[in-house]
Protein backbone atom coordinates (compact mmCIF):
# COMPACT_ATOMS: atom_id res chain seq x y z
CA UNK A 1 0.00 0.00 0.00
CA UNK A 2 2.93 2.31 0.70
CA UNK A 3 4.21 1.66 -2.80
CA UNK A 4 0.86 2.70 -4.36
CA UNK A 5 0.59 5.93 -2.32
CA UNK A 6 4.15 7.08 -3.03
CA UNK A 7 3.51 8.11 -6.70
CA UNK A 8 0.36 9.97 -5.62
CA UNK A 9 2.30 11.75 -2.89
CA UNK A 10 5.01 12.74 -5.36
CA UNK A 11 2.33 14.00 -7.74
CA UNK A 12 0.90 16.25 -5.03
CA UNK A 13 4.36 17.57 -4.17
CA UNK A 14 5.07 18.35 -7.83
CA UNK A 15 1.66 20.02 -8.21
CA UNK A 16 2.17 22.12 -5.09
CA UNK A 17 5.70 23.06 -6.16
CA UNK A 18 4.52 24.02 -9.62
CA UNK A 19 1.78 26.19 -8.14
CA UNK A 20 4.30 27.97 -5.89
CA UNK A 21 6.60 28.58 -8.86
CA UNK A 22 3.71 29.89 -10.99
CA UNK A 23 2.58 32.25 -8.25
CA UNK A 24 6.13 33.48 -7.78
CA UNK A 25 6.58 34.11 -11.48
CA UNK A 26 3.19 35.82 -11.61
CA UNK A 27 4.17 38.10 -8.75
CA UNK A 28 7.46 38.95 -10.44
CA UNK A 29 5.84 39.90 -13.77
CA UNK A 30 2.57 41.42 -12.55
CA UNK A 31 4.17 44.83 -11.98
CA UNK A 32 5.42 45.31 -15.55
CA UNK A 33 2.16 43.88 -16.93
CA UNK A 34 -0.01 46.23 -14.84
CA UNK A 35 2.27 49.16 -15.72
CA UNK A 36 1.88 48.42 -19.43
CA UNK A 37 -1.90 48.17 -19.07
CA UNK A 38 -2.01 51.47 -17.15
CA UNK A 39 0.15 53.19 -19.76
CA UNK A 40 -2.37 52.29 -22.46
CA UNK A 41 -5.58 52.66 -20.42
CA UNK A 42 -5.00 56.03 -18.71
CA UNK A 43 -4.65 58.11 -21.92
CA UNK A 44 -7.91 56.50 -23.10
CA UNK A 45 -9.65 57.47 -19.86
CA UNK A 46 -8.29 61.04 -20.17
CA UNK A 47 -9.56 61.24 -23.75
CA UNK A 48 -13.08 60.45 -22.54
CA UNK A 49 -12.87 63.58 -20.37
CA UNK A 50 -11.72 65.75 -23.28
CA UNK A 51 -7.96 65.71 -22.59
CA UNK A 52 -4.87 64.29 -24.26
CA UNK A 53 -2.45 62.65 -21.80
CA UNK A 54 1.22 61.81 -22.16
CA UNK A 55 3.03 59.83 -19.47
CA UNK A 56 6.72 59.60 -18.61
CA UNK A 57 7.18 56.61 -16.30
CA UNK A 58 4.44 54.33 -14.92
CA UNK A 59 4.77 52.05 -11.88
CA UNK A 60 1.83 49.82 -10.98
CA UNK A 61 1.62 46.94 -8.49
CA UNK A 62 -1.20 45.16 -6.73
CA UNK A 63 -2.34 46.70 -3.43
CA UNK A 64 -0.33 49.89 -4.15
CA UNK A 65 -1.24 53.19 -5.82
CA UNK A 66 -0.25 53.65 -9.46
CA UNK A 67 2.69 56.09 -9.56
CA UNK A 68 2.98 58.31 -12.66
CA UNK A 69 5.88 60.67 -13.29
CA UNK A 70 6.31 63.30 -16.00
CA UNK A 71 2.56 63.66 -16.68
CA UNK A 72 1.24 66.17 -19.23
CA UNK A 73 -2.41 66.98 -20.03
CA UNK A 74 -3.60 69.14 -22.92
CA UNK A 75 -7.04 70.18 -24.11
CA UNK A 76 -8.14 72.08 -27.24
CA UNK A 77 -8.39 75.76 -26.42
CA UNK A 78 -4.98 76.20 -24.81
CA UNK A 79 -5.05 74.15 -21.59
CA UNK A 80 -1.61 72.70 -20.84
CA UNK A 81 -0.87 71.06 -17.49
CA UNK A 82 2.23 69.30 -16.18
CA UNK A 83 2.81 67.33 -12.98
CA UNK A 84 6.01 65.84 -11.64
CA UNK A 85 4.21 63.01 -9.80
CA UNK A 86 0.65 61.65 -9.74
CA UNK A 87 -0.59 58.83 -7.49
CA UNK A 88 -3.78 56.96 -8.43
CA UNK A 89 -5.46 54.91 -5.70
CA UNK A 90 -7.64 52.01 -6.78
CA UNK A 91 -11.27 52.02 -5.69
CA UNK A 92 -12.25 49.86 -2.75
CA UNK A 93 -14.11 46.56 -3.06
CA UNK A 94 -17.78 47.25 -3.71
CA UNK A 95 -17.11 50.56 -5.50
CA UNK A 96 -16.13 48.98 -8.82
CA UNK A 97 -18.54 49.13 -11.77
CA UNK A 98 -18.16 48.75 -15.53
CA UNK A 99 -17.60 52.49 -15.94
CA UNK A 100 -13.89 53.48 -15.81
CA UNK A 101 -14.88 56.47 -13.67
CA UNK A 102 -15.32 54.04 -10.74
CA UNK A 103 -11.93 52.34 -11.05
CA UNK A 104 -9.80 55.12 -9.53
CA UNK A 105 -10.90 56.42 -6.13
CA UNK A 106 -8.29 59.09 -5.41
CA UNK A 107 -5.81 61.17 -7.40
CA UNK A 108 -2.96 62.99 -5.63
CA UNK A 109 -0.98 65.48 -7.73
CA UNK A 110 2.40 66.94 -6.80
CA UNK A 111 4.39 69.53 -8.70
CA UNK A 112 1.40 70.75 -10.74
CA UNK A 113 1.94 73.68 -13.08
CA UNK A 114 0.59 75.08 -16.34
CA UNK A 115 -2.33 77.03 -17.74
CA UNK A 116 -6.06 76.36 -17.88
CA UNK A 117 -7.88 78.01 -20.79
CA UNK A 118 -11.53 77.85 -21.87
CA UNK A 119 -12.30 74.65 -23.74
CA UNK A 120 -13.38 74.95 -27.34
CA UNK A 121 -17.00 74.30 -28.17
CA UNK A 122 -17.88 70.68 -28.75
CA UNK A 123 -18.21 69.75 -32.43
CA UNK A 124 -21.65 69.12 -33.81
CA UNK A 125 -22.78 65.53 -33.90
CA UNK A 126 -22.31 63.75 -37.23
CA UNK A 127 -24.09 60.76 -38.72
CA UNK A 128 -21.23 58.47 -37.69
CA UNK A 129 -21.29 59.65 -34.08
CA UNK A 130 -25.06 59.56 -33.74
CA UNK A 131 -25.16 56.05 -35.17
CA UNK A 132 -23.04 54.77 -32.30
CA UNK A 133 -25.17 56.50 -29.69
CA UNK A 134 -24.24 59.18 -27.14
CA UNK A 135 -20.67 59.51 -25.97
CA UNK A 136 -19.85 57.76 -22.68
CA UNK A 137 -19.71 59.86 -19.53
CA UNK A 138 -16.33 61.43 -18.67
CA UNK A 139 -14.24 59.62 -16.09
CA UNK A 140 -13.37 61.53 -12.91
CA UNK A 141 -12.11 60.19 -9.57
CA UNK A 142 -14.08 60.61 -6.35
CA UNK A 143 -11.22 62.49 -4.65
CA UNK A 144 -8.72 64.92 -6.17
CA UNK A 145 -5.88 66.42 -4.13
CA UNK A 146 -3.31 68.96 -5.35
CA UNK A 147 -0.31 69.88 -3.22
CA UNK A 148 1.68 73.10 -3.73
CA UNK A 149 0.58 73.74 -7.31
CA UNK A 150 1.21 76.77 -9.52
CA UNK A 151 -1.57 77.40 -12.04
CA UNK A 152 -2.72 80.12 -14.41
CA UNK A 153 -6.29 80.58 -15.63
CA UNK A 154 -6.54 82.68 -18.79
CA UNK A 155 -9.20 84.00 -21.13
CA UNK A 156 -9.54 86.82 -23.61
CA UNK A 157 -8.27 89.94 -21.84
CA UNK A 158 -7.84 88.42 -18.38
CA UNK A 159 -5.56 86.10 -16.42
CA UNK A 160 -5.40 84.73 -12.87
CA UNK A 161 -2.13 83.31 -11.51
CA UNK A 162 -2.18 81.07 -8.44
CA UNK A 163 0.93 80.19 -6.43
CA UNK A 164 1.14 77.71 -3.56
CA UNK A 165 -2.18 76.04 -4.39
CA UNK A 166 -3.41 73.31 -2.01
CA UNK A 167 -6.72 71.82 -3.10
CA UNK A 168 -8.90 68.95 -1.89
CA UNK A 169 -12.00 67.97 -3.88
CA UNK A 170 -14.04 65.14 -2.37
CA UNK A 171 -17.31 63.80 -3.78
CA UNK A 172 -18.26 62.42 -0.37
CA UNK A 173 -17.17 65.18 2.03
CA UNK A 174 -16.32 68.87 2.30
CA UNK A 175 -12.87 69.75 0.97
CA UNK A 176 -10.62 72.78 1.30
CA UNK A 177 -8.84 75.35 -0.85
CA UNK A 178 -5.74 77.30 0.19
CA UNK A 179 -3.78 79.73 -2.00
CA UNK A 180 -0.58 81.32 -0.80
CA UNK A 181 -0.63 84.06 -3.45
CA UNK A 182 -2.94 85.03 -6.30
CA UNK A 183 -2.62 87.74 -8.92
CA UNK A 184 -5.48 88.82 -11.21
CA UNK A 185 -5.15 90.93 -14.34
CA UNK A 186 -7.92 92.31 -16.55
CA UNK A 187 -6.87 94.87 -19.14
CA UNK A 188 -4.83 97.51 -17.33
CA UNK A 189 -6.13 96.54 -13.89
CA UNK A 190 -4.05 94.30 -11.64
CA UNK A 191 -4.77 93.00 -8.13
CA UNK A 192 -2.75 90.81 -5.76
CA UNK A 193 -4.14 88.60 -2.97
CA UNK A 194 -2.43 86.54 -0.28
CA UNK A 195 -3.41 83.72 2.08
CA UNK A 196 -6.78 82.86 0.53
CA UNK A 197 -8.89 79.96 1.79
CA UNK A 198 -12.31 78.46 1.21
CA UNK A 199 -14.34 75.24 1.26
CA UNK A 200 -14.93 72.93 -1.71
CA UNK A 201 -17.18 70.19 -3.05
CA UNK A 202 -16.87 67.94 -6.10
CA UNK A 203 -19.17 65.83 -8.27
CA UNK A 204 -19.00 64.45 -11.82
CA UNK A 205 -16.31 66.83 -13.04
CA UNK A 206 -17.84 69.96 -11.48
CA UNK A 207 -15.91 71.80 -8.73
CA UNK A 208 -17.76 73.93 -6.17
CA UNK A 209 -16.13 76.63 -4.00
CA UNK A 210 -17.62 78.73 -1.19
CA UNK A 211 -16.68 81.20 1.57
CA UNK A 212 -13.66 82.53 -0.34
CA UNK A 213 -12.82 85.96 1.12
CA UNK A 214 -10.70 88.16 -1.19
CA UNK A 215 -10.65 91.09 1.24
CA UNK A 216 -12.91 92.74 3.81
CA UNK A 217 -15.35 94.02 1.17
CA UNK A 218 -15.36 91.15 -1.37
CA UNK A 219 -16.43 87.60 -0.50
CA UNK A 220 -17.19 84.84 -3.00
CA UNK A 221 -20.19 83.01 -1.58
CA UNK A 222 -20.37 80.40 -4.37
CA UNK A 223 -18.23 79.60 -7.39
CA UNK A 224 -18.85 76.68 -9.74
CA UNK A 225 -16.37 75.47 -12.39
CA UNK A 226 -17.35 72.85 -14.97
CA UNK A 227 -14.21 70.90 -15.90
CA UNK A 228 -15.85 68.35 -18.20
CA UNK A 229 -16.71 69.40 -21.74
CA UNK A 230 -17.24 73.07 -22.69
CA UNK A 231 -16.30 75.50 -19.94
CA UNK A 232 -18.93 77.00 -17.65
CA UNK A 233 -18.60 79.28 -14.63
CA UNK A 234 -21.20 80.58 -12.21
CA UNK A 235 -20.44 83.12 -9.49
CA UNK A 236 -22.26 84.62 -6.52
CA UNK A 237 -20.37 87.24 -4.52
CA UNK A 238 -20.77 90.13 -2.10
CA UNK A 239 -18.83 93.20 -3.19
CA UNK A 240 -18.91 96.92 -2.40
CA UNK A 241 -21.88 96.54 -0.07
CA UNK A 242 -23.92 94.81 -2.80
CA UNK A 243 -24.17 91.58 -4.73
CA UNK A 244 -22.76 90.24 -8.00
CA UNK A 245 -24.08 87.27 -9.99
CA UNK A 246 -22.38 85.90 -13.11
CA UNK A 247 -23.01 82.99 -15.46
CA UNK A 248 -20.52 82.33 -18.26
CA UNK A 249 -20.50 79.32 -20.58
CA UNK A 250 -19.13 78.17 -23.90
CA UNK A 251 -16.02 79.34 -25.72
CA UNK A 252 -15.09 81.23 -28.85
CA UNK A 253 -18.08 82.28 -30.96
CA UNK A 254 -20.37 80.24 -28.68
CA UNK A 255 -19.55 82.23 -25.53
CA UNK A 256 -22.57 83.33 -23.51
CA UNK A 257 -22.38 85.54 -20.44
CA UNK A 258 -24.83 87.20 -18.07
CA UNK A 259 -23.66 89.45 -15.23
CA UNK A 260 -25.98 91.13 -12.72
CA UNK A 261 -24.96 93.56 -9.97
CA UNK A 262 -27.13 95.06 -7.22
CA UNK A 263 -26.46 97.94 -4.82
CA UNK A 264 -22.75 98.34 -5.53
CA UNK A 265 -20.89 101.20 -3.86
CA UNK A 266 -18.68 102.96 -6.40
CA UNK A 267 -16.24 103.91 -3.65
CA UNK A 268 -15.94 100.27 -2.59
CA UNK A 269 -15.48 99.09 -6.18
CA UNK A 270 -12.79 101.72 -6.82
CA UNK A 271 -10.93 100.78 -3.64
CA UNK A 272 -10.96 97.08 -4.52
CA UNK A 273 -9.77 97.76 -8.08
CA UNK A 274 -7.03 100.09 -6.87
CA UNK A 275 -8.34 103.10 -8.81
CA UNK A 276 -7.06 106.48 -7.70
CA UNK A 277 -9.32 109.42 -6.92
CA UNK A 278 -12.55 109.81 -4.99
CA UNK A 279 -15.68 108.13 -6.31
CA UNK A 280 -19.17 108.59 -4.93
CA UNK A 281 -22.55 107.11 -5.65
CA UNK A 282 -23.93 103.61 -6.06
CA UNK A 283 -25.07 101.28 -8.79
CA UNK A 284 -28.60 100.19 -7.94
CA UNK A 285 -28.82 97.75 -10.82
CA UNK A 286 -26.52 96.64 -13.65
CA UNK A 287 -27.31 93.91 -16.16
CA UNK A 288 -24.90 92.81 -18.87
CA UNK A 289 -25.58 90.07 -21.39
CA UNK A 290 -23.16 88.92 -24.06
CA UNK A 291 -23.44 86.39 -26.86
CA UNK A 292 -20.58 85.87 -29.30
CA UNK A 293 -16.79 85.81 -29.52
CA UNK A 294 -15.01 87.86 -26.79
CA UNK A 295 -12.19 88.39 -29.27
CA UNK A 296 -14.60 90.14 -31.66
CA UNK A 297 -16.95 92.16 -29.44
CA UNK A 298 -18.17 94.41 -32.28
CA UNK A 299 -19.47 91.35 -34.13
CA UNK A 300 -21.24 89.97 -31.05
CA UNK A 301 -24.57 90.65 -29.40
CA UNK A 302 -24.37 92.69 -26.20
CA UNK A 303 -26.83 94.57 -24.03
CA UNK A 304 -26.33 96.71 -20.91
CA UNK A 305 -28.85 98.10 -18.47
CA UNK A 306 -27.63 100.47 -15.78
CA UNK A 307 -29.42 102.25 -12.92
CA UNK A 308 -27.25 104.43 -10.70
CA UNK A 309 -27.42 107.38 -8.38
Amino acid sequence: MNRESKPASNHRVLLFGGLIIALGLGWLVHGPVLSALARHALPWVAERSGYTATLGAVRARLFEPIRLTGVALTRPGGTQLQASEVDLDWSRWGEWEWSPSTWIRRVEVRGLSGQVAPAVAAPEATESTTATGPAPAPAFPRIVEVKDGNLSFAGHGWQIDLRGLDLLLDAGATGALRIREAQARAGQLEKKFTDLSGVTAWRDGVAYFADLSLDENVVIDALTLVLAGPSAITLEARAGGGYVYADISGAGADTKAAVNALNLSLAGVAEFAGLEGDMEGAIDLAKLTFNGDPGQPLSSQMSLRLEAK
